[in-house]
């Protein structure tokens, strides 16, 4: 496993260049990057080649666009347009990995559609992303408070992301596991233990806010470790205990890295940092 920097998690938005500037000097082994970072046609392949290259910094994962599914036909439409240029500089750069949101719920279909729906819109992102060898993972989303205004539940839980990823045609496709997701959806490190490590393509790790479960949102995220409230240890020593040995992410929401205060994109890199050496030697 390695510490890998995306920028967008940390409410900062720096080029690439300068993202793998800072993972460089704040202990990172990797950087992730959005897809429309890989699409900006002022991006130079070569530049962002050769520095990841000196500073010894590899390709994490490649967040798509859009970062979840489904959206509408429209913006569909138009991501599928540019992912071919996308999966083929993130093969360039040395990006083996892609990851996008599955919703926890389908504001029209019931959930054997949704289920159909889903499977046809993944397999459509996993043709192309096949070619260019790089595996697609799901991220499943579980807290109650973010299906419960829908009437048609979908996936939302570990064994349904794993219902949905054996039902694509990709070998390839896997999991983005979130330590927010496994622990509000009530799972175990028995449940990580029982996978194979080939299907498991990222990972996000946070905290949780000290409230009861069924109140937890997703947009109020800690640090990792920072409240205690997810049991990180038994989530990072599963992860060990399979054979994990891709990036870690941190993903603490806004209002974490408002209370850091004004410390700059340094500051706030090296906080990020800090809180994943933590965890990670707990693991």
């Amino acid at each position: 496993m390695h510490k890998s920097l995306e920028p967008g998690l940390l409410s900062l938005n720096p080029s690439l260049l300068r993202t793998i500037d800072l993972a460089s000097r704040h202990g990172f082994g990797g950087v992730d990057a959005g897809a429309g970072v890989l699409a900006d046609a002022s991006l130079d392949v070569a530049a962002a080649s050769a520095a990841m290259e000196a500073a010894s910094i590899c390709g994490g994962y490649v967040m798509l666009s859009p970062i979840r599914v489904p959206v509408p036909d429209a913006q569909w439409a138009d991501a599928l347009a540019e992912l071919p240029l996308v999966a083929l500089r993130a093969e360039a750069l040395g990006f083996r990995r892609a990851v996008i949101v599955v919703m926890p719920f389908h504001e029209t279909l019931p959930f054997e559609q949704a289920m159909e729906s889903n499977v046809r819109l993944i397999n459509q992102l996993t043709n192309v992303l096949d070619d260019h060898g790089i595996a697609l993972g799901l991220e499943y989303v579980s807290p109650v408070t973010r299906r419960a205004p829908y009437h048609h539940e979908f996936i939302h839980n570990l064994a349904g992301a794993l219902n949905l990823i054996a039902r694509l045609d990709s070998s390839k496709a896997g999991l983005l596991l979130d330590s927010f997701h496994w622990h509000c959806a009530g799972e175990t490190a028995k449940d990580l233990e029982r996978l194979c490590p080939s299907k498991i393509v990222a990972v996000h790790v946070n905290d949780a806010l000290p409230i009861p479960t069924a109140e937890q949102t997703v947009g109020e995220r800690a640090m990792p470790g920072a409240t205690g409230v997810i049991d990180i240890a038994a989530f990072m020593g599963a992860l060990t205990s399979v054979g994990y040995d891709g990036p870690i992410t941190c993903e603490p929401m806004a209002s974490a890295i408002n209370a850091l205060g004004d410390i700059g994109e340094d500051g706030v890199v090296a906080a990020a940092s800090k809180s994943l050496d933590a965890i990670m030697v707990a693991g």
